[in-house]
């Protein structure tokens, strides 16, 4: 079996029988295109190169779905993915299938915990002390009528002291196939679990300790939301890539860049550096995730901090490479590959409001 066979085979998972709508046919299309580096030939057309999204922090006055369709507004396309924070007992998805229903495919974010830090947070998982939270997350999950990508307890390599900290290596695996398996066992086969610890602890050999298996992970992510540190998308991203490469999976990247101070042109000149690095050293990349927020513990990272910095920001997101393909299929957007934004948001219902902590303030670790 071919290398691009293999990879078709293993994400066979995305098969018809988990999407429950036509749009998603071209997002899962996306997923089993062979890298563009291949030179086996394929029938198939991809719906996408590479899925462009963003978190879209609401700003005043803004709910977290003016937030989304403001942003498409500004960079003329919809987005691929979106993402959604959820504490860990937040099982309110009417955002997620708001995204569904305009042809978008959603990312939970979904803490370990809740608003207090717990050290000891994945053993408890693994020991079976939140098995009705987790069970309640899969119902609610499996409902959806399409996929939905879950970030569990992104950064979960930072130190102990720190938000995202739940466990040692060993009990943060235990506790990630604890969950998994409870998600299995519901039948939530629409689920396909993003595992992304800091893109800069794969430098020191330390994320890829937390790494839970093959069996346990459909996608491979690393995150960088730097603060005050200015190094280019190659410094920080590389090195998360050759290792996450070598998995027959897709990989994700979650970005987040301040302005420099004293250089206008520096955000705007790296996103289109990141644009360039992609297409021509990424073949493997299946998905960017910008972090379109202001943090809270301090941090603009707003990609209109500047005009400059907005127009580039758009130029990534209209590129071939990141925009849905020409005659591949799918209707209404397939993703977000291009359309327009007019969808409106569900009505107001219990089902479909976003809860209180759901307003689209970002957590204290993006």
């Amino acid at each position: 079996m071919t290398r691009t066979n293999l990879r078709r085979h293993r994400w066979s998972r995305w098969g018809a029988g988990a999407l429950g709508t036509t749009i998603s046919i071209a997002m899962m299309a996306a997923l089993v295109t062979a890298p563009a580096a291949s030179s086996t030939p394929t029938t198939t057309r991809p719906a996408f190169r590479l899925m462009w999204g963003a978190y879209a922090n609401a700003k005043p006055g803004q709910s977290i779905f003016d937030a989304v369709r403001s942003l498409e507004k500004q960079v003329g396309r919809k987005l691929a993915i979106a993402n959604k924070y959820h504490p860990f007992s937040d099982h309110s998805y009417g955002f997620e299938q708001w995204q569904l229903d305009r042809g978008q495919l959603p990312m939970v974010s979904w803490r370990g915990t809740d608003d207090t830090p717990d050290p000891n947070r994945a053993s408890k998982i693994a020991a079976g002390q939140f098995d009705s939270e987790i069970r309640a997350a899969a119902n609610g999950l499996k409902a959806l009528s399409g996929p939905v990508l879950v970030r569990f307890n992104w950064e979960m390599d930072q130190s102990p002291g720190e938000r995202q900290y739940i466990g040692s290596p060993g009990e943060f695996i235990q506790a990630w196939r604890h969950i998994h398996d409870l998600f299995e066992s519901r039948g939530a086969k629409n689920v396909k679990w993003v595992w992304a610890p800091r893109a800069g602890s794969f430098k020191k050999g330390e994320g890829q300790q937390f790494y839970p298996g093959d069996a346990f992970v459909d996608w491979i992510g690393g995150s960088a939301v730097p603060v005050n540190n200015f190094a280019s998308f190659n410094d920080l991203f590389r090195t998360f890539y050759r290792w996450g490469a070598a998995k027959d999976k897709p990989l994700l990247i979650w970005a987040g860049i301040q302005e420099k101070p004293g250089n206008s042109a520096w955000k705007a000149n790296w996103f289109d550096r990141a644009r360039t690095v992609i297409v021509n050293t990424m073949p493997e990349l299946r998905a960017f995730v910008y972090y379109h927020a202001l943090a809270p513990k301090g941090g603009n990272f707003w990609a209109d901090t500047t005009a400059q910095s907005l127009a580039s920001f758009r130029r990534m997101g209209q590129n071939p490479h990141f925009r849905r393909m020409r005659g591949s299929g799918g209707s209404g957007g397939g993703g977000g590959g291009g359309g327009g934004t007019s969808s409106t948001p569900p009505p107001t219902s219990s089902s479909s409001t976003p809860p209180p902590t759901s307003t689209g303030t970002p957590p204290t670790s993006p």
